[in-house]
């Protein structure tokens, strides 16, 4: 026969076993849990809302990008069918830049509001900022007509002759 204190002890001993077995069980059971680091969106930097060019000459605008995880940044733009393109020039530091830029820009282009979304991508978030490209006409001075010779008589104290010059914007002729 079992001892009253054998009795006790054993049951002692059982339960720090079932317990044991317990802690044992659950650091088995234990999830792991694992933190992705959080992509952040490209940062953009100012861009006027409207830029001017004049007629004859090139756009040549520069845009500064950065990115928090220091990712590689691309650029594009849309729409696609005018005059302007965007092109990645240098990187320095964390700032990359870029340079909205067009050929020279002739009176075909002019008159004319062109709106322009630009988007920066670190290649899993895109950012874009929307500007209005406005090319400005310019107004040529007229152009005369070749006056030629002709002689003067300077007894006569009137001269009189006509010239006609001609406005290049307007087409208009005038004498």
């Amino acid at each position: 026969m079992i001892k009253r204190g054998m009795t006790r002890s054993l049951v002692i001993v059982l339960m720090i076993g079932f317990l044991f077995g317990l802690f044992i069980f659950s650091q088995d059971e234990k999830e792991e849990f694992y933190l992705a680091p959080i992509n952040k969106q490209p940062i953009i930097g100012q861009i006027n809302n409207q830029i001017f060019v004049c007629e004859g000459d090139a756009l040549s605008y520069f845009i500064d990008a950065g990115d928090p995880e220091k990712d590689i940044i691309e650029f594009s733009t849309k729409p696609n069918n005018d005059p302007f393109h965007i092109r990645k020039i240098s990187n320095y530091q964390d700032i990359t830049r870029a340079e909205l830029y067009s050929a020279n820009l002739s009176k075909n282009d002019t008159n004319k509001k062109y709106k322009k979304t630009i988007y920066v991508s670190d290649g899993q978030i895109v950012e874009s900022a929307q500007t209005e490209i406005e090319v400005i006409e310019i107004n040529n001075a007229p152009e005369i007509e070749d006056l030629g010779a002709f002689t003067v008589d300077k007894k006569n104290n009137q001269f009189e002759y006509q010239i006609i010059a001609s406005d290049k914007e307007s087409g208009d002729y005038t004498a």
